[in-house]
């Protein structure tokens, strides 16, 4: 897919993922409980992306495109989560 059709799909499901409304009726609360869950441990979800321009023909290593997309996720943790980070494929040496 495009860079810019992946940011749009990643961001909804990051605000899909990040919103009490798909699992809090999983926790079957009556009428007139309220949220048990504190909003700082709702679910969330970080993504690391690396960009290719050319695929699969540049040669690139699938070992270094898995290592550099993990880098880009724990970056996206760093950030303060709930985020995406997109970062271009650098061919190792």
């Amino acid at each position: 897919t495009t860079e810019a059709d992946a940011r749009v799909l990643l961001e909804r499901l990051r605000q899909t993922i990040a919103s009490p409304d798909w699992w809090l009726p999983l926790l079957e609360l009556d009428n007139h409980s309220k949220n048990p869950v504190p909003e700082k441990e709702w679910i969330s979800a970080s993504f690391g992306v690396v960009v290719v321009d050319e695929w699969p023909d540049a040669g690139i290593s699938r070992i270094d495109l898995i290592a550099q997309g993990d880098a880009a996720m724990y970056e996206a943790k760093k950030a303060g989560r709930n985020c995406v980070v997109f970062q271009s494929y650098t061919a190792q040496s």
